[in-house]
C-alpha cells in the first residue's frame, strides 16, 4: 500500500501575526483573531483609562500649590494617591472635586494626629468656615532635642482642579507655640469659603521650629485634609 504523501507547510508570512490551522482539506495560515477586532474594555476599565491623564496632570497641579509645605516630607507615590482620589470624584459626581480627599494623610507613614492629637473643631455657616485645634504640650509631642517649638498653617485650595490655571491658595499662618508653654491652647483659623459651587478642601500642616538652621526631617512636618465641600 503506497504511503500518504506528507504535505509540506508553507512558510508563515508573519509568526506575530499568523497561527496554523489544521483542517480536513489541509492546514493552512490564518491571521490571529485578535487582529481582526479592536480590544474591547468593559465600561469600568475603559473610565478608568480616559481618567488616568487628566487626573495625573490635575494631581501634579495640585501639588505644585503645596510645595512649599510638602518640601519636607518623604512623596513616595503621593501624586498617584491624590489622583486616584480626584479619579474616584469624576467616576461618582461626574465632575472632578475633592471630596475623595476627605482625612487625606499627605504622609501616610507620619499621620498628622501622631504629631498633633489635639481636637479638631470646624464650624461652617453662612459661607465661613471656624477651625479650632487644640495645642499646648498635652497635645502636640516632641521627642528631638534640637527642636523649640512648632507652628500650624491652615490652607484653603479652591477651584476646578481639572482646569489649568484655575487653583487658588489661601494660607493662615498660626503664632510659634513652645514646647516649654502651657499643656493646653486654642489656635484658630477664620476662613471665607468661595462662592458658587467651587469645589475646596481645607488642610492642616503643623511644622517643627529647629534650634539651628538646619531642615526638619519628614517626622516633623505632618498634613492632612480635614474638611471639603463644594462642586457638583
Amino acid at each position: 500500500m503506497p504511503q500518504k504523501k506528507k504535505r509540506h507547510r508553507p512558510p508563515c508570512p508573519d509568526p506575530e501575526r499568523y497561527e496554523w490551522v489544521n483542517s480536513k482539506e489541509g492546514g493552512y495560515w490564518r491571521k490571529k483573531k485578535w487582529l481582526d477586532k479592536p480590544v474591547k474594555l468593559n465600561n469600568a476599565l475603559a473610565l478608568n483609562a480616559k481618567l488616568t491623564r487628566p487626573t495625573n496632570e490635575a494631581a501634579t497641579r495640585l501639588l505644585s500649590k503645596l510645595t512649599e509645605f510638602t518640601k519636607y516630607m518623604v512623596k513616595g507615590r503621593l501624586t498617584a494617591r491624590v489622583a486616584g482620589a480626584l479619579k474616584k470624584s469624576c467616576a461618582k459626581n461626574d465632575s472632578m472635586d475633592f471630596s475623595f480627599l476627605k482625612d487625606f494623610e499627605f504622609h501616610k507613614d507620619y499621620p498628622f494626629s501622631k504629631k498633633c492629637s489635639g481636637l479638631i473643631t470646624i464650624q461652617e455657616m453662612k459661607g465661613a468656615l471656624d477651625i479650632h485645634v487644640q495645642v499646648g504640650t498635652l497635645h502636640v509631642k516632641n521627642k528631638s532635642k534640637v527642636v523649640t517649638g512648632y507652628h500650624l498653617n491652615a490652607i484653603l485650595i479652591f477651584g476646578d482642579p481639572g482646569k489649568a490655571n484655575a487653583l487658588r491658595i489661601e494660607v493662615l499662618t498660626s503664632p510659634s507655640y513652645s514646647f516649654k508653654g502651657p499643656s493646653e491652647e486654642d489656635c484658630s483659623f477664620p476662613f471665607v469659603l468661595p462662592t458658587g459651587k467651587k469645589p475646596w478642601m481645607v488642610l492642616l500642616h503643623i511644622e517643627c521650629e529647629l534650634i539651628r538652621s538646619t531642615p526638619p526631617s519628614p517626622t516633623d512636618c505632618r498634613m492632612k485634609v480635614i474638611r471639603t465641600g463644594g462642586g457638583k
